[in-house]
C-alpha cells in the first residue's frame, strides 16, 4: 500500500525546512562575527593604554613623573617601588604625537608577582582569599595608602566603609 502525503503538508515541509536554514546560517555568522570582535579586542588591547596628558620623552625619568604625581610618593605607607621609579612598573610608549602610559606587564597581578613572588596564588597552599588569586588592587593602592601594606582601608572595623574586608 502507497501512502501519498498531500500535496499542501510536503509544501509546509518545504517551507520549514527553506525557513530554519537561513536562521542556521545566520547564528555561524553571528558567531564568527562575534570571535572576529574578540580577536580584535584582544590584540587591540595593547593600544588602549591611556593618552597621557601631557607629551613625554619615552625615556622619561621618575622626577619627571613626580613633577604632576607627587602625591604618589607621600603618604604613611609608600610602595617601595617608589624608590625604583615609575618606569619599574610603567612604560612611556611615544608613537608621532601621542605619549601613553601603561604598565609593565598585561595585568596587574602579573606586575605585582615579578616583585611579590611569595603572594602568587598559583603557588600557594591552602586557602587563598579570592581577591588575591587574580586582582591585587581591589585590596591594596599600588602607590601610597594610609593603611598598613598598602591597603585601600584597615582591614577591621564594624561597617563595610571602615572595613576592607567587608566590602
Amino acid at each position: 500500500m502507497v501512502v501519498q502525503i498531500p500535496r499542501l503538508v510536503m509544501v509546509s515541509r518545504a517551507i520549514r525546512r527553506a525557513s530554519v536554514v537561513p536562521e542556521i546560517s545566520a547564528l555561524r555568522s553571528r558567531r564568527s562575527l562575534l570571535g572576529l570582535l574578540v580577536a580584535i579586542l584582544i590584540t587591540a588591547t595593547p593600544a588602549l593604554a591611556k593618552v597621557h596628558p601631557v607629551p613625554l620623552d619615552k625615556n622619561t625619568d621618575a622626577a619627571k613623573c613626580l613633577e604632576c604625581h607627587g602625591d604618589k610618593g607621600k603618604g604613611k605607607s609608600v610602595h617601595s617601588a617608589i624608590a625604583m621609579g615609575c618606569t619599574s612598573c610603567h612604560e612611556v610608549r611615544v608613537a608621532k604625537d601621542v605619549t601613553r602610559v601603561k604598565l609593565a606587564t598585561t595585568t596587574v597581578v602579573k606586575l605585582c608577582i615579578q616583585c611579590h613572588s611569595d603572594k602568587d596564588a598559583n603557588q600557594m597552599t591552602g586557602t587563598v582569599h579570592s581577591p588575591a588569586v587574580r586582582d591585587c588592587i581591589k585590596c591594596h593602592d599600588p602607590h601610597v595608602s594610609d593603611n598598613k601594606n598598602q591597603l585601600l582601608a584597615p582591614p577591621s572595623g564594624a561597617s563595610a566603609k571602615e572595613n576592607l574586608c567587608l566590602r
